[in-house]
Order: C-alpha cells, then sequence, then structure tokens
C-alpha cells in the first residue's frame, strides 16, 4: 500500500514539473457588425440594450482556446430593432511541442452582459461579473442613420476584449506527432473541390404591377459529389426605396481561386456582369427627380474566410467563423448628380451586399457541404501524412493550430 501511494505521488510529481502555468492576453476581437433580425434598422436613439454572453472553452483536441459570443442589441421602444451576433473566434493557439491541461483563471468560462446604453456612439459595456473571461465590450450603439443591416463605419457593431488567462500547458502524450504545413494548400484542396460551382445572382425581371422582382433566380450550385440539388437565395428581396425598385441583375460566376488571409483559408468567389449589377426602376416619375440610377460594381468579388478547425478527428472549418467580404467598385450613374446619387443609394447597396454575407455562410453551413469539404480536407492531409518521411502509421488528426503563413497539424 506504502508502495502504491509512493508511486502515485511520484506520478503526480511528474506530471507537476512537466505542466507549465502560462499568462496569456488574448487579443481583442476586430468590429463585428451583428446581422439584422428584426424592425425597420434604427434604434432612435432608444438603447439599444446589449445582452446575451460570452463563453470560452478549450477545444477537443486541447490545442486551443475558442470563444462563442451570443450578443443581441434590440431597441428598448419603438418597434424593437434587433441585431444578433452567433459565431466563435480563435483567441488562443498553444505553443509547438504543448497542449492545454485546462484554464486555471478565469474561473467562471462565462461572462454575461445586461446592460442598455444610455447614449449613441461608442459605449464601454461591462459584464455582470468582472471575473469571467471578458473584460468589456465596445458597443457602436445608435447613431445617425440607419444603424444596423451594413458595415459601415456609423453602423452598430460590438468589440470584444479579454481578460488575461493563466493556462497549464502539457506535453504532448506519446503518439501525437505535429507537422506545420501551407494554409496555401489547404485553401487549394478547397477551391479545387469547388471547382466546377456555378452561381448567378439575380432578382431582376419582367414588371409585374409596381414590382420588377424575378423570385428563385439566384442559386448556387455545386459539383454533384459535394450536393447534387441547387440551393436557392431564397432570402434575396427587391431592394424598395419608394418610388424606386433596386434589384441584383445577372451577375455569373466566374470562378473560385482559393488563397490565405491571416488565421484564415479564403475563398475569392470572383463574378462578372455584362451590364449594371445593381439595377433600378422608378414605379412612376413622381419622386425621382433623380431618376433610378443603375449601379456599376467593376471587379465584383466575394471573399469567404474559413477557420480550419478539427472535430471528431476530421479536419473541417468551423461553420460558426466564417467571414465574408465583398470587393466591389461602387458607382451610381445619374447624369451631373452622379456624386450626389452615389451618396444617396449607397446604404440600400451595401444592406443588400450585407444580408447577402449571412445567406452565403449559411450555405457554407449547410451539413451536406460542410461533410464533403471535410472529406477533402480530412484525405488531403492524411495523404500528405502518410509517407515515408513523415508519418506513415497516422491514423487520425488529433488538432490544428494557427502558425502565421502554416498550420500546425497534429496527428496520431
Amino acid at each position: 500500500m506504502k508502495y502504491i501511494s509512493f508511486l502515485s505521488a511520484l506520478i503526480f510529481c511528474t506530471f507537476s514539473l512537466l505542466a507549465q502555468r502560462t499568462l496569456i492576453a488574448p487579443a481583442k476581437q476586430e468590429r463585428i457588425f451583428p446581422q439584422w433580425v428584426g424592425g425597420d434598422r434604427d434604434f432612435w436613439g432608444h438603447g439599444p440594450r446589449v445582452t446575451g454572453t460570452v463563453r470560452v472553452e478549450v477545444t477537443e483536441g486541447k490545442g486551443q482556446i475558442i470563444a462563442f459570443l451570443n450578443l443581441r442589441l434590440e431597441e428598448t421602444e419603438g418597434d424593437g430593432s434587433a441585431a444578433e451576433i452567433n459565431e466563435t473566434r480563435l483567441i488562443y493557439n498553444a505553443p509547438a511541442g504543448k497542449q492545454i491541461r485546462s484554464i486555471i483563471t478565469p474561473g467562471p468560462l462565462v461572462s454575461e452582459f445586461n446592460t442598455k446604453l444610455a447614449k449613441g456612439g461608442l459605449n464601454r459595456v461591462g459584464p455582470a461579473s468582472r471575473i469571467g473571461p471578458a473584460s468589456h465590450l465596445i458597443v457602436n450603439g445608435d447613431g445617425e442613420s440607419k444603424d444596423i443591416g451594413n458595415n459601415t463605419n456609423d453602423d452598430s457593431y460590438v468589440s470584444v476584449f479579454f481578460n488575461g488567462f493563466v493556462v497549464e500547458l502539457e506535453p504532448l502524450p506519446s503518439g501525437v506527432r505535429e507537422y506545420n504545413l501551407a494554409k496555401s494548400l489547404l485553401s487549394s484542396i478547397v477551391a479545387a473541390k469547388l471547382n466546377g460551382t456555378k452561381g448567378r445572382l439575380n432578382t431582376y425581371g419582367p414588371r409585374v404591377g409596381d414590382s420588377w422582382f424575378k423570385p428563385n433566380d439566384s442559386w448556387l450550385k455545386f459539383p454533384d459529389e459535394i450536393r447534387r440539388d441547387t440551393m436557392f437565395f431564397t432570402d434575396m428581396k427587391e431592394v424598395l426605396i419608394s418610388p424606386r425598385r433596386y434589384n441584383y441583375n445577372d451577375i455569373n460566376l466566374r470562378n473560385i481561386r482559393g488563397d490565405v488571409n491571416q488565421q484564415y483559408l479564403r475563398l475569392s468567389v470572383n463574378w462578372e456582369s455584362d451590364g449594371p449589377e445593381f439595377r433600378g426602376e422608378c414605379v412612376n416619375d413622381v419622386g425621382c427627380m433623380f431618376g433610378s440610377p443603375s449601379v456599376q460594381l467593376d471587379n465584383f468579388s466575394i471573399k469567404i474566410n474559413v477557420r480550419p478547425f478539427v472535430k471528431g478527428s476530421r479536419l473541417l472549418y468551423d461553420p460558426w467563423d466564417i467571414q465574408v467580404d465583398f470587393g466591389y467598385n461602387y458607382s451610381a450613374d445619374c447624369g451631373v448628380l452622379s456624386a450626389l446619387c452615389t451618396e444617396i443609394f449607397k446604404d440600400p447597396v451595401q444592406n443588400a451586399f450585407f444580408n447577402a454575407r449571412f445567406m452565403l455562410a449559411s450555405v457554407l453551413r449547410e451539413a451536406a457541404t460542410l461533410d464533403q469539404i471535410s472529406v477533402a480536407l480530412t484525405d488531403g492531409i492524411m495523404t500528405f501524412l502518410r509517407v515515408p518521411s513523415r508519418f506513415p502509421g497516422a491514423t487520425q488528426i488529433v488538432e490544428v493550430m494557427d502558425r502565421g503563413n502554416d498550420i500546425s497539424i497534429r496527428c496520431r
């Protein structure tokens, strides 16, 4: 019995010596623009009230700490205009050769928020308790124009600031090996898997009454091995600025290219259109003194950023950390008043594309899409690993971590 007690103590001391505590200071998350979920997009000086949680946890491969951001901004009176953030972010990678044994501090791994903003503009919002993971939020609340539904400086956004963390690290378990791999290889695998994808963005058709809206003509078709059916963007609607109507106009997918954007794999989805990409029509001449300018979006490209992630021994991307951006040269043709028209019609154009961001992210969260791309990524990585000079006996992927232009793959 004494021998067993001595052996247990020795094992405990050995692990204690091998474990290493370290202080980390997670970087603030850059501006996160919430998704519009209700109301007229304007808080009208009524708050908004900021509620929700920021939660952190160690990934199943013990190599990363992920923050889960679930926040809501809601007008306290009026029509209850509201926007939500339901996303994840990477806030820490374990160093080479180490994994996270535990988070020592903070003790509570969830911070709760419930605050009504007292003024417009920037506000510092503290959590209910100071000892959780989040130090505070910086929230841009009520502004001078529409508050939610775009991603410009005068729209509502949230930046998350974290407290310092103390984590306990330990060596990798026996049998787990670590290899660095260029992210560009992964992005090329995803792009190759999506090669042959076709798409169209169009809501413009023959006039019916006071509308030129054509339903079910905006779609994305992946290769059959990923998904056989066509996915339609059913949420794409006609943009109304009475008495004008605006619609996407015959924008067709040209190609998909893969590259790297910091911790993300980036897919550049490039589109083309022979005419104006956002077409305006006027219901009648009254109130249309500036006409109904057509909007040109030259060099139109959608940038989809996905973060590599491991779940259930498979390499995939985190479905709640998909960042979609749009790149284009925007102009409105309105004769001698083109500069004024460009400013007037900027909001509906930006709002239309801002809503499309979430629709595209939703497409990539589809189980069938995620599964097929996961298979391609996992098979590609295992092929890379199972060569004589690396790890021919590799059976599963344990974790993936960000290393700048590379990712670190851990496998056993």
